[in-house]
């Protein structure tokens, strides 16, 4: 695969791995992940827990620190080759075929603050829709068209 991909001069060069950005401390992670969400979704609880929470009587605390270095920092704090618009549109796609629709009501504004417009959203309504039936299209829809409402 890769050599029919060299050969026709499709396969672009492959960012080397940041090992340096991989061995970083968690708090380090965290406070990358936490500028990252500050300016996708300023307003996101993540944003509220402080390094101590650890130390806190809640259940499962652990979780919200694997979500901050997972999702934020590993994740969307790499923009070498996907921007932030772009990943907001297959986010978008994903959650949307998932039906998770908490997550696509809470990511719709990340992804108009990342760039994606009202007409793109309603292009990826419709690509859902084909895809994934008219009826989910049409529950989609709602859930978009409701968090537009909120922005």
């Amino acid at each position: 695969m890769i050599a029919a991909l060299t050969t026709h001069n499709l396969l672009e060069p492959i960012p080397e791995a940041d090992d340096a950005r991989t061995e970083r401390a968690g708090s380090e992670k965290r406070a990358i992940a936490r500028d990252v969400l500050r300016d996708m979704d300023p307003d996101s609880p993540l944003l509220k827990i402080s390094e101590q929470a650890m130390a806190d009587d809640v259940f499962a605390p652990e979780l919200d620190y694997m979500e901050l270095e997972n999702v934020y920092f590993d994740l969307w704090e790499r923009t070498e080759v996907l921007d932030r618009r772009t990943r907001s549109a297959v986010t978008l796609g994903m959650t949307m075929g998932l039906a998770n629709h908490n997550a696509l009501h809470e990511h719709v504004p990340v992804a108009l603050r990342n760039g994606v417009t009202v007409p793109e959203l309603e292009e990826l309504v419709y690509q859902a829709a084909t895809y994934l039936g008219y009826a989910s299209g049409k529950s989609i829809r709602a859930t978009v068209a409701g968090a537009l409402a909120k922005s």
